[in-house]
Order: structure tokens, then C-alpha cells, then sequence
């Protein structure tokens, strides 16, 4: 409890296919406080997460791989991209391609990846700014389309 209230934290469990980097240990820094402003764990707590570029890899395999687009995994590709959390290169790519693989009916390549991209604001003309907002900080806003075109963008120089 915070402030007398229950409060609830999401978790969710993922028994993906095997792991293809490392896990590593990380802090997590946080400001949960009583009522009366004490903090409730008195030191930061260190969990296994996995890697960021694996994760990264993992959202496209949800995209391609989902009937249903999640809106959630093209905003976290984007925020992701938009901080420059990870390098776009080809062994990321060969990454993104061995996830989607795990998955696939028929073998998914490169020009599949880049078709699939470029195809991805058509795939989210149902979609619009409202679904999203539940996944925003107060007062942050996005644009679906801009988030589209910053994917399509960052892919651009692996087309060849």
C-alpha cells in the first residue's frame, strides 16, 4: 500500500523461444514512498532483464508474427529508436530476422522486413491517436504517422 489504497503492478511472463544474448542484472531506481513520504523499500532492487536489442527485436517479431497489431510495440520500436537506445545495423537486422523466423510459416527475409516496414503505416490506418494515449506520460503526445515514418526512416540504409 501507498496511501491506504491498493495498489496493483503489472507483470508479465514471457516464455519465449530461446534467448540469443545474455541477461543482465539492472538496478531499478524507485520513488515508492508511504504516506507518510518514507520510502517503502529502503534500496534500489536489481532484476534479470533481458537484453535491449533483443527486446527490440522481439516487438518487430510481435508485429509481423500478431494478426492484430499492437500499437503498444510500435510505440516502444519508436521511443526506443527516438533515444537512440540501439544501433540499426545489419546484425540487428539478422537478429530481428532470426526472431521473426522462430515464428514464421515461411522463411521471412531481409526484403520481406523492408516490404513490412514500409507497408506499416497502411497496416495502422485503423489505428489512431486514442488507443495510444494510455501508454503516454500526462501531456506527452505522438503521432502515429510520425512514429511510422521514424521506423520506416531509421531502415532505410539496410535496404541494399
Amino acid at each position: 500500500m501507498i496511501d491506504n489504497s491498493v495498489q496493483t503492478i503489472k507483470l508479465e511472463i514471457s516464455f519465449r523461444k530461446k534467448l540469443r544474448k545474455p541477461t543482465k542484472m539492472m538496478t531499478i531506481k524507485h520513488e515508492f514512498i508511504d504516506a507518510l513520504g518514507d520510502p517503502i523499500l529502503r534500496k534500489d532492487v536489481e532484476i534479470e532483464v533481458i537484453d535491449l536489442t533483443e527486446n527490440f527485436a522481439e516487438k518487430f517479431r510481435a508485429l509481423v508474427i500478431r494478426k492484430n497489431i499492437a500499437i503498444r510495440d510500435v510505440y516502444d520500436i519508436y521511443f526506443i529508436l527516438k533515444n537512440n537506445l540501439v544501433k540499426i545495423d545489419n546484425e540487428l537486422l539478422d537478429l530481428i530476422l532470426l526472431k521473426i523466423n522462430e515464428n514464421a510459416e515461411k522463411k521471412f527475409t531481409k526484403k520481406d522486413f523492408i516490404d513490412f516496414i514500409n507497408g506499416l503505416e497502411f497496416k495502422l490506418s485503423d489505428l489512431n491517436e486514442k488507443e495510444i494515449s494510455s501508454l503516454l506520460k500526462s501531456g506527452e503526445n505522438v503521432n502515429v504517422k510520425e512514429m511510422v515514418q521514424m521506423i520506416i526512416k531509421n531502415f532505410e540504409g539496410l535496404e541494399k
